[in-house]
């Protein structure tokens, strides 16, 4: 157990005991081009996944063997750890913003998009060079105790790197046959040129698990980094949603040149979308390109990091940049997030208001970051990225960014991307001061949903280790406990915190999750380097907005640990979305969830070499619920009579689809409106019309052609106000609201 480890109330209370610690510009012993470490992290995992092809070596006996050691289910903590697959080296899980672990309640399934393992056979036989680029999707529906494994991609000119994706799921169907794995993954080539997008979907049920990719026409599309559809689309390899409104949503970025080893050129994010059409999917790309300052050279002050997140329903979506906006001032000119938002399922797009650090609602963050190096008027938050970046959004559609904050160390324009540097006593040169008030400390930044509200920010954790270094010239490299040998550059996979954010279905819990390592047992005099990571976990209740005083380890609990795990929970991913582990409602003291989780790694640590990946369905039991109310929420199997071909569910989605995506003009209006709807067929639409108090003032059915309509709606005669427009086609409905003048 850490020591200076302090839990809810009481960590507030000890970090802001120290407040003098921080806004001073005397306790750095120097300073570090933190930008340029992330720019040069990213190219480098380019060149790696581009060019490493694995050897014949095989996992040894260790990673073959499965340790499910038994416990009380009331212990909080995994009871089984599974290897279910592998892959031919590390770098597909390299990415911690990508999102290849998914849970979808409504099926019950977990699935994992993973480029395949060395003994996979893929049908038809890949060249050597492309066998590295074939990409399997495991798929269970009883949380991870049986797998069955559906190729996915597979492609001798164009291969996939950084895959993500889950389940799409028709509306209202209840059979996992009927429904599809949906994913992405960045493209290369012989060239070693990033050459396009993979964009890729399986029909799900035991036919169609198989080692053939879908020979569905457009079931295996790539697209290349400039089309017509997408627009200029490089790496879709962020932030995989599947949102109820039949959407699939992943963010690219937009790019100068990206097969550049020096300078991409970076300017914004590329939303892309993905619609279910008969069968398969379309996608589409929407760019959002925030104003930032530069520097002396040019040189924009941004991160080409953007993360997203989406609510349940789909309709309201943001999009977070991490730089310096035009317009900033004091406090808020540093790395930090840009928040664009979208209210009516990606249509249009806004920037809002991001988080005040002139505001004193954020002393409690500043208060532990150093000043800049010239005054203490200036203290400068520098979201550190290469900690991770957790997203989600929840119940309330507001928007938490989970993150650590390191201190900037200047507040001139040529040098926002540039943090402090800290000697410690074991002589190692970090981040973080790592004494008390100033360690690595996870925040959570909620707001967005009320625009011109202000942010709220909740103090997570503390962290007692940093990530070392992934090339020779940064510090902690030796420590860094992958091995590059065998690959094509002495780079090596990242063993950072990975911070990343989960939620439940409804949106009322929100679950942090990040990995550190106990630095009584590093190597050194207490190296602070997260070289043996255990993944930890805390929970915050939406609803009370209270932070659960409890911390899970997840990997290492207190007893019956495995030893394959405890320590060696490298590059893990957990789902995006968790669920409630009890028959019983939730009481005072939490809930038990349950959170789907993978670590990854071989003996070796030798990351052009094979890895197993292994899976845990984790209880996290926050409400120490008994172990008689505790269940595995699970499906019956598939009726014969719920399966539909997949003519009828694309027909049935089209409707949904084009019901939706409908719009009404003017709007505001004053005599007259319209309805513009894109229909898969001839039929009628009905559209009624609702005041604020709910009664329908006026009902109209229409007939509408296949393809593009305008349909008058006579709103002349209703007074000034807000009505509810409700359009509904077949068993199709969407209700829009529309404002009279």
């Amino acid at each position: 157990m850490k020591k200076h480890l302090l839990l809810g109330s009481a960590l507030f209370a000890a970090i802001s005991a120290f407040p003098q610690q921080g806004r001073s510009p005397s306790l750095a012993s120097g300073f570090v081009n933190e930008g340029k470490k992330i720019a040069e992290r990213f190219a480098s995992e380019n060149v790696q996944s581009q060019t490493a092809i694995s050897t014949n070596n095989v996992p040894t006996t260790e990673e073959e063997q499965s340790q499910t050691p038994s416990a009380s289910k009331t212990e909080s903590f995994v009871t089984t750890w599974t290897p279910f697959t592998g892959s031919m080296n590390a770098f597909g899980v390299a990415l911690s913003q990508t999102r290849p672990l998914q849970y979808n309640e409504d099926l019950n399934s977990v699935t994992f998009v993973h480029r395949k393992s060395q003994s996979y056979q893929a049908s038809p036989i890949p060249a050597s060079t492309a066998e590295s680029g074939v990409i399997v999707s495991m798929v269970s529906q009883d949380w991870g105790a049986t797998w069955d494994s559906t190729c996915v991609w597979n492609d001798n000119t164009n291969w996939a790197r950084y895959p993500q994706g889950g389940v799409y799921n028709p509306q209202g169907n209840v059979c996992i046959d009927s429904a599809f794995v949906v994913g992405t993954a960045a493209i290369t080539s012989a060239s070693s040129n990033w050459t396009g997008n993979a964009f890729f979907s399986k029909r799900l049920g035991s036919a169609n698990y198989n080692n053939m990719a879908s020979t569905v026409t457009n079931a295996m599309q790539f697209i290349p980094t400039l089309s017509a559809g997408l627009g200029k689309a490089d790496f879709t390899t962020g932030d995989f949603q599947v949102t109820d409104d039949g959407k699939i949503h992943t963010l690219g970025y937009v790019d100068n040149d990206p097969n550049s080893a020096t300078n991409i050129g970076y300017r914004g994010a590329r939303v892309v979308t993905g619609t279910f059409n008969s069968g398969v999917f379309t996608w589409s790309g929407d760019s959002i390109i925030p104003v930032v300052t530069t520097d002396g050279t040019g040189a924009q002050n941004l991160i080409a990091r953007p993360r997203m997140a989406w609510n349940e329903a789909g309709t309201v979506g943001y999009v977070v940049h991490i730089g310096c906006a035009v317009g900033s001032t004091s406090n808020n000119i540093g790395l930090q997030p840009i928040v664009w938002k979208t209210t009516n399922s990606g249509a249009s797009w806004a920037k809002i208001p991001g988080i005040d650090f002139n505001d004193p609602s954020m002393n409690p963050v500043l208060d532990h970051v150093l000043s800049v190096n010239t005054t203490t008027l200036f203290t400068i938050p520098f979201f550190d990225f290469s900690e991770g970046i957790g997203v989600i959004v929840d119940k309330d559609d507001n928007l938490h960014i989970t993150s650590l904050v390191k201190a900037t160390f200047s507040e001139d324009p040529d040098s926002l991307l540039f943090s402090y540097q800290f000697t410690n006593a074991d002589g190692q040169k970090y981040s973080y001061r790592h004494t008390p008030g100033l360690r690595p400390y996870v925040y959570d930044f909620i707001g967005g949903a009320v625009t011109g509200n202000p942010w709220k920010v909740v103090t997570v954790d503390s962290l007692s280790s940093e990530g070392p270094g992934t090339r020779t010239t940064d510090e902690g490299y030796l420590t860094n406990p992958w091995d590059a040998t065998g690959n094509a550059t002495t780079d090596k996979v990242g063993s950072d915190s990975r911070i990343q954010t989960s939620r439940t279905p409804d949106g009322k819990y929100v679950v942090y999750t990040w990995a550190e390592s106990d630095t009584l047992f590093t190597t050194g005099p207490g190296f602070k380097w997260n070289h043996i990571p255990n993944v930890k976990a805390r929970l915050y209740d939406v609803a009370a907005q209270t932070l659960h005083p409890m911390e899970i380890n997840i990997t290492k609990p207190s007893t019956n640990s495995n030893p394959l795990i405890a320590s060696r929970a490298y590059v893990h991913y957990t789902s995006p979305k968790c669920a409630l582990a009890q028959t019983i409602a939730v009481g005072a003291n939490g809930p038990a969830i349950l959170m789907p989780i993978t670590v990854s790694r071989n003996p070796a640590m030798k990351e052009a070499l094979p890895v197993t990946h292994r899976y845990a369905t984790a209880l996290l039991n926050f409400g120490g619920v008994a172990d008689a109310d505790i269940v595995l929420p699970m499906k019956q199997a598939c009726p014969t009579n719920t399966v539909v071909n997949p003519g009828e569910v694309g027909f049935k989605q089209n409707v949904l689809n084009s019901v939706s995506n409908s719009v009404i003009f003017p709007n505001p209006a004053t005599t007259n409106a319209v309805l513009s709807i894109n229909l898969p067929n001839t039929t009628s639409v009905d559209i009624a019309v609702a005041n604020v108090m709910g009664q329908v003032v006026r009902s109209y059915k229409s007939q509408g052609q296949n393809g593009a309509n305008n349909l008058n709606i006579d709103i002349n005669g209703l007074t000034k106000g807000i009505y509810m427009i409700t359009v509904k086609v077949d068993n199709a409905s969407s209700t829009k609201k529309l404002i009279i003048e």
